[in-house]
């Protein structure tokens, strides 16, 4: 491999931004496992703070993720639901047609919020 310039590694990691920038979280976060080579990934989340929309039983409610996986979230809210619940959430991002909108099931509940499993199609 050739050498590269300070102003050759600038231009490749302002590249690599923009490309991530235009990921949903998601996405981020399955990059990010590939990057570190995650092999156990229930031990392994990204700390996140973001602003989720999500539906129980038909009825709209607001929360915070406080950490994901890809498999999994947790959502902080006061609302009580039941283990087994539905839950379909939906991720805000900074351009709104980016937002990742995904299904799961409450499969733990906690006195801050509600931890979700993903269901995978």
């Amino acid at each position: 491999m050739e050498d590269l310039s300070m102003a050759d590694g600038l231009k490749i990691k302002m590249d690599i931004y923009d490309i991530i920038e235009k990921m949903t979280v998601l996405e981020q976060v399955e990059l990010l496992k590939k990057l570190r080579g995650f092999k156990d990934r229930k031990k392994k989340r990204s700390d996140v703070e973001i602003d989720v929309v999500f539906s129980v039983k038909g009825i709209d409610y607001r929360g915070q993720a406080n950490n994901i996986s890809f498999d999994g979230l947790f959502i902080q809210t006061d609302m009580v639901f039941d283990k087994g619940d539905e839950i379909a959430v939906k991720l805000a991002s900074l351009d709104s047609s980016m937002d990742t909108k995904v299904k799961g099931i409450i499969a733990r509940i906690t006195e801050y919020g509600v931890g979700v499993s993903i269901i995978r199609k």
